[in-house]
């Protein structure tokens, strides 16, 4: 009870709040190493990182338990890698074209829709995750308040050339339903 923990971010501070809100929930800023340190240090008993930068720095942390992404929906399009190039170097876009993953892009594409139509920001209390089966595209949703209460979740399934729609048509279900709670969503 009354444990201190660690995190940046407003989404996974909602998300552990709505948990269990006995936490004391203390600002972490710095790289994952210096993160690490201070919860090695004592200074907090718990924290969050994202699990793609752990992997990418190939740390292996025994005492490291992945969260539920039910329970701790990601940021919209976590994890996913996008490239730019300059409209007159049309001969980047065949090179380029090679890397995208379909399956992928139209995930982050139903995720972004989601967190765009509610008009969250990168700092608001709101995540969507999506999952391709087939031509089956699931979505999930969360927003909440700061605290994290009070917290709406919904899921929707659509077609995946629908992505768009779907992320868009999930976010307006789930203002609608703020809206009649009286939240500013």
């Amino acid at each position: 009870a009354g444990a201190k923990l660690g995190t940046s971010s407003l989404r996974r501070r909602a998300q552990a709040l709505s948990v269990r809100p006995d936490l004391e929930i203390v600002p972490l800023r710095g790289n994952i190493a210096t993160r690490i340190s201070k919860l090695e240090a004592g200074q907090m008993d718990a924290i969050i990182l994202a699990a793609a930068g752990v992997a990418r720095l190939e740390l292996s942390l025994p005492y490291a338990v992945a969260l539920d992404s039910g329970i701790f929906v990601p940021a919209a399009g976590q994890g996913a890698l996008g490239v730019e190039y300059l409209a007159c170097r049309q001969e980047l876009k065949a090179l380029l074209q090679q890397l995208d993953h379909a399956p992928s892009r139209i995930c982050v594409e139903a995720e972004r829709a989601f967190v765009r139509e509610l008009g969250a920001g990168c700092h608001a209390p709101a995540g969507a995750i999506a999952r391709l089966e087939n031509n089956a595209l699931h979505l999930h949703g969360f927003v909440a308040s700061e605290n994290g209460l009070p917290q709406l979740r919904r899921s929707k399934t659509g077609l995946a050339a629908e992505a768009l729609a779907l992320g868009s048509s999930l976010a307006r279900e789930i203002r609608e339903e703020a809206l009649a709670l009286g939240l500013n969503c």
